[in-house]
């Protein structure tokens, strides 16, 4: 289980206690259909444009942007488009589940690539609709989107499991802040012109990457 606490000074708007994930399960049964979408419309196959993003605020598709706060079946079409059936459709699950303790009074998870891309769900305090609060890379892959920040006028920095220390470093600039924590190691934040990110570095290179509202432990 890949555990995030990110220290005080790294909370930026978003809940300071980030996500509990576990590495991207090998099960192979067959993946479960996003509930209350018409199986007989068809589809086209899952997009790798530059135009999917990752962001602080949500996730950036070519019909516009899912932002955090969505309520799931307003965006749940939109994800089945341009990133494909999940490989993982948890269903409504308990808030305290492998996923770590995550807010709310519920929790849905979709996974995407064997769960290298993790997109959460969850109905918080007051509401009465599940709603789309992080989304988290866990893993290295070639074929799910990458966090895509902003910083200054520079081109979009792209980055995700996988990527080094120093590539994030210069990327990102005075956007980057690192801690080493004696507990977690290395972790980091990116503070661009969205709501920014937050993840983990092991052994120099970044294992896992966040935005949004994270679970705690």
């Amino acid at each position: 289980m890949v555990l995030i606490a990110l220290l005080p000074l790294l909370a930026c708007g978003s809940d300071p206690t980030p996500s509990a994930t576990t590495a991207p399960s090998s099960s192979t049964a067959p993946a479960p259909q996003v509930s209350g979408l018409a199986s007989s419309v068809p589809l086209p196959r899952p997009s790798t444009d530059a135009t999917v993003r990752l962001t602080g605020d949500g996730i950036d598709l070519p019909t516009g942007a899912v932002a955090f706060g969505d309520t799931f079946d307003a965006v749940a079409p939109d994800l089945l488009r341009f990133l494909g059936t999940p490989t993982k459709d948890t269903g409504s699950i308990d808030v305290f589940s492998e996923y770590g303790t995550c807010p709310g009074k519920d929790l849905r998870v979709l996974e995407y690539d064997g769960g290298a891309l993790q997109v959460l769900f969850g109905t918080m305090e007051g509401q009465t609709q599940m709603t789309v609060y992080s989304w988290a890379l866990t893993a290295e892959s070639d074929t799910t989107p990458k966090a895509s920040a902003l910083v200054g006028d520079k081109a979009p920095f792209e980055f995700g499991p996988g990527t080094s220390l120093a590539e994030l470093t210069a990327g990102a600039g005075d956007a980057l802040e690192v801690v080493e924590d004696e507990v977690l190691g290395t972790v980091f934040r990116v503070e661009d012109q969205s709501s920014g990110f937050f993840g983990n570095v092991d052994g120099g290179t970044v294992s896992f990457v966040q935005g949004g509202t994270g679970c705690g432990e």
